[in-house]
């Protein structure tokens, strides 16, 4: 989860700053598909990191049956660890959600300066609204991450 994070900034803001070269068709064209790549790495970030919460969760939850069936406290890691139910996905995963967040909404507001007036008033709002959409999308992923608890799915039991 962190080591695409830079990759990916690096590579739309390449791609942001050559639409400058590109005839005003294809600007357009990398302009509209640009946001849309924003959106998928702020969504898959958040999807990663509720993963790797429910990961934590569950190691917490196998240490602790296995501390049960011994009758004593053979491991603590997770189920002790301090960050423990504090941060959804442990630190790296908020940091991860928050760093993607940000850089995303930068990057659809330099979007929106590159789109300028040079398409007409109405594909200036279109566009507007267009941004606008995916920056509240990605605003409400991260919110939702903080709020989101594991839920165990219901143990399946084959009967012999």
């Amino acid at each position: 989860m962190d080591r695409r994070l830079p990759v990916a900034v690096s590579f739309m803001a390449a791609t942001i700053v050559a639409v400058l070269a590109l005839p005003l068709e294809l600007q357009l064209a990398v302009l509209i598909t640009t946001p849309s790549a924003i959106l998928w790495m702020g969504r898959t970030t958040v999807q990663h990191a509720r993963a790797k919460e429910d990961n934590l969760r569950r190691i917490s939850e196998i240490e602790q049956t296995i501390n049960e069936i011994a009758g004593e406290e053979l491991l603590l890691f997770q189920s002790r660890h301090p960050n423990r139910a504090e941060t959804v996905g442990g630190r790296t995963g908020m940091s991860a959600v928050f760093a993607t967040t940000l850089n995303s909404l930068l990057m659809l507001l330099v979007c929106v300066a590159l789109f300028g007036g040079k398409h007409g008033l109405t594909a200036q709002i279109l566009y507007f609204v267009f941004i606008t959409a995916i920056a509240l999308d990605l605003i409400m992923g991260a919110v939702q991450l903080n709020r989101y608890v594991y839920r165990r799915p219901p143990m399946i039991l084959l009967e012999k």
